[in-house]
């Protein structure tokens, strides 16, 4: 398709890409396929008022973006769901907010698994365990910024850098002004460059992860990143636990890791 694969726009709600197992007993995972190059994403979901939308249970690979929220649409659940070989595997952006990414296997992309870009109230992960999320050799696991990336939540996701060829940037990266966002409740980052990177950023907090075994330091604070808390980390194996580095990288609290 030119365009897109499935997109909905201009207040369409409460609709579902793939099967509804209340309304479907023989549904079974990736229930649908969605790939082969559509011109901008696999599914778009676009503009105010359009809402609570659901995809669950798909296949998603080959696109540039598997799903693309932006234009301040309310992002919906984006679950259980399989992303392999996108440019991106979601990319929300553009005010799009609350949203829940949970139940999914993003891999092999060619730049990262989420990205985020001035979106908000997205949570990655959930505490029940069939919400945990695996995301594999990605060159970035999950990317945040801009000044309205805020309030967005990580946990219970495993983020896992390349076992061949060269190893990926960030498992998690945040900066240009992206607040207040965490990084909770059971998150591993390893085998990455760096497994956590905040970048001119400000009170975000990163707790109860494990960041291990990564090629370079676990978590770098730089760039004048300020207010930042790193707290109730498990950081070994990697060549630096914590680096903080640049003039104006100033109010950092490191705590009882």
């Amino acid at each position: 398709n030119g365009r897109d694969g499935i997109r909905f726009e201009l207040g369409a709600s409460g609709n579902f890409v793939g099967a509804v197992p209340a309304l479907d007993p023989s549904f079974f995972p990736n229930d649908m396929g969605i790939g082969g190059g559509d011109g901008e994403a696999g599914i778009s979901i676009t503009d105010p008022g359009t809402a609570s939308n659901v995809v669950q249970n798909c296949s998603i690979y080959g696109e540039s973006v598997g799903v693309m929220a932006g234009n301040k649409a309310d992002i919906g659940q984006i679950i259980q769901s399989y992303f392999d070989q996108n440019t991106n595997g979601i990319i929300l952006q553009d005010g799009a907010h609350d949203g829940t990414l949970s139940g999914l296997n993003i891999q092999s992309s060619g730049n990262a698994a989420v990205l985020i870009q001035d979106a908000y109230n997205v949570l990655i992960g959930s505490q029940d365990p069939v919400g945990f999320n695996q995301f594999s050799a990605n060159p970035t696991g999950i990317e945040m910024s801009g000044d309205m990336a805020s309030n967005n939540v990580i946990e219970n996701t495993g983020i896992y850098g390349s076992s061949f060829g060269p190893p990926g940037n960030n498992a998690v990266y945040i900066h240009d002004g992206a607040s207040q966002n965490a990084i909770v409740d059971s998150d591993t980052m390893t085998t990455y460059l760096c497994g956590v990177r905040i970048e001119a950023a400000w009170s975000n907090l990163v707790s109860e992860a494990s960041i291990q075994n990564n090629y370079g330091p676990g978590i770098i604070i730089e760039s004048g990143a300020t207010g930042n808390v790193i707290a109730g980390n498990t950081i070994h194996y990697n060549p630096v636990g914590v680096l903080v580095s640049d003039e104006g990288t100033v109010g950092n609290t490191i705590t009882g890791n």
